[in-house]
């Protein structure tokens, strides 16, 4: 029979490292990139500033140089993913509510509210392919924060209520100009 002091000390380090594992969640989005990791960074160096393994979850497009990773609870469910081109983080996004910029903004967040929040500081722009809403906010680092709405694709939203098109924000990412642009890097 196992001490039930080994069992409770099992249960603390485990529970312990799950919690550090994902101990970006507690960190802020702020003008230069996400808690400690800034724009411009190479991975490794963010892997070492966040305490984690970041990795990678899609191989170089082409010849562009483009290679992305993610952080979450699962290879299909991330938090964050790093767009990295030519070896430097140049786009973050983020998908978790957790994660919000140093003025409170964020994931599932009403598109009014950033909006307040970032008024007089924003454009709202179409965005690529989607029939999408997305405001942008520059930033005085040079780098712009991009609030992306519902992805109103109706085959994802048989069968559920779809939301307005500028009810929430769905994704957003801080980046470099033309970060993750480059056709084929997403």
């Amino acid at each position: 029979m196992k001490s039930p002091w080994l069992i409770l000390l099992a249960a603390f380090l485990s529970a312990s490292a799950c919690a550090g594992e994902r101990a970006y969640l507690s960190m802020s989005v702020n003008d230069r990139g996400l808690g400690p990791v800034a724009l411009g960074s190479d991975v490794p160096s963010a892997s070492k500033a966040l305490g984690v393994d970041i990795p990678q979850v899609s191989y170089h497009y082409g010849d562009v140089g483009c290679t992305s990773y993610a952080l979450g609870p699962s290879e299909e469910e991330w938090d964050i993913r790093f767009i990295v081109e030519y070896g430097k983080i140049r786009k973050i996004d983020i998908f978790t509510d957790a994660i919000k910029t140093s003025e409170g903004a964020g994931v599932g967040m009403p598109m009014g509210k950033v909006k307040n929040i970032y008024s007089g500081r924003y454009t709202v722009e179409g965005a690529h392919q989607w029939p999408e809403k997305t405001i942008k906010v520059k930033l005085p680092s040079g780098a712009s924060l991009e609030f992306t709405g519902p992805q109103l694709d109706p085959e994802e939203w048989k069968g559920k209520t779809a939301p307005r098109p500028e009810e929430v924000v769905r994704v957003y990412s801080i980046g470099f100009p033309g970060a993750g642009s480059v056709e084929g890097c997403l």
